[in-house]
């Protein structure tokens, strides 16, 4: 037996538990346009979200929806480029730690003007020796030490980053330098 229920006529509780642990599409794709941000949210975290799901809430004005949707496991490349662009921090935070996230989009916010997001670049382990090298010379030394805890962080960038004038990015260096050797 079958039964059909308006999702709108569902309480807030309700709905809520459904976009966290629902598998259905058609009724993520219906909760996904809830009035309720939190709602959204739960759907952008559902792990049965679709990339078409995703892609429309990669458009939410909440940018707690678009994080969200950052972070999900079915995120797609192209929303991930999308995404590198938005106008709040943490989503592109996010983008940048991506193991999804290409070398085209890592290149482009180990750029970015917040010190956090390149900071994700530079731990990124698809981060390109291209890019390690740029942020090696980064102005934070937050930046400057993620390089140096890199798995992809040459010889020759460790040796040039043991002799940073700030002792953490020295320190790290030295510690990754000594591990290798």
């Amino acid at each position: 037996m079958k039964i059909l229920v308006e999702l709108s006529e569902l309480s807030y509780k309700e709905r809520m538990r459904l976009a966290e642990k629902i598998s259905d599409t058609n009724a993520l794709k219906e909760l996904s346009e809830d009035e309720e941000w939190a709602i959204r949210y739960a759907v952008a975290k559902n792990a049965k979200a679709t990339p078409e799901i995703l892609l429309k809430l990669s458009k939410d004005e909440k940018w707690d929806v678009r994080y969200a949707v950052a972070r999900n496991a079915n995120v797609t490349q192209e929303i991930l480029m999308k995404l590198s662009e938005d106008e709040d921090w943490p989503v592109r935070r996010e983008v940048a730690g991506s193991a999804k996230a290409t070398q085209k989009i890592l290149l482009k916010l180990s750029e970015d003007e917040n010190g956090v997001v390149r900071c994700e670049v530079a731990r990124n382990a698809n981060a390109t020796l291209e890019i390690l090298l740029k942020l090696s010379e980064d102005e934070k030394l937050e930046v400057r030490e993620a390089v140096a805890e890199n798995a992809n962080a040459t010889q020759e960038i460790l040796w040039k980053l043991s002799k940073d004038e700030e002792w953490r990015v020295r320190l790290a260096a030295m510690g990754k330098l000594q591990k290798n050797n």
